[in-house]
C-alpha cells in the first residue's frame, strides 16, 4: 500500500495492513499519555508517521486523519499519513549499509517513473511507537 507522508511516498506490506480508514480528529483521545481511539469496541493506538520517521508535519492538524492500521502479531496500531494512494505490487530491494540505521526502514523499491520508494518495516515501526510513548 502505497502513502503520502510529508511529501514522501513510502510503502507499507499489504500483508501488515488490517484496514484503512479515516478518523476525525475531536474524536481522539489521551491514553497513557498517547493518541487513541476507539473502534469497534476496542482502543487502538495512533501515531503521526511524520512524526515516528522525525519528517516535517502539516502546519495545521487536520479535522478528518487518514489512517492505516497495522497489524503486527495480535497488536494493532493506526498511522495517520498526509494521503492513501494506491496498492501496488513491487520488488523489495534491500538496502544493506546504505542507510546506517535507519529504524522502521526494510528495504526500498524503484518506481516506473525511476522514483525510488522506501518501504517501511511495520514490526520496527510498531516497536518505535510504543517505545516512543514510554
Amino acid at each position: 500500500l502505497m502513502v503520502k507522508v510529508s511529501g514522501e511516498t513510502f510503502a507499507i506490506p499489504l500483508d501488515a495492513v488490517s484496514e484503512t480508514t479515516k478518523i476525525e480528529a475531536d474524536k481522539l483521545t489521551e491514553v497513557n499519555k498517547r493518541k487513541a481511539v476507539t473502534m469497534r469496541g476496542q482502543v487502538l493506538g495512533i501515531v503521526d508517521l511524520h512524526e515516528l520517521l522525525e519528517l516535517e508535519g502539516p502546519e495545521s492538524e487536520p479535522e478528518i486523519l487518514s489512517t492505516v492500521v497495522i497489524q503486527d502479531n495480535q497488536r494493532r496500531l493506526g498511522l495517520v499519513v498526509d494521503r492513501l494512494l494506491e496498492r501496488q505490487e513491487i520488488v523489495i530491494k534491500p538496502l544493506g549499509t546504505y542507510l546506517g540505521d535507519q529504524k522502521g526502514i526494510s528495504g526500498a523499491t524503484i518506481m516506473g517513473d525511476g522514483s525510488v520508494v522506501l518501504i517501511l518495516d511495520p514490526h520496527e515501526i510498531y516497536l518505535m511507537a510504543t517505545s516512543k510513548a514510554i
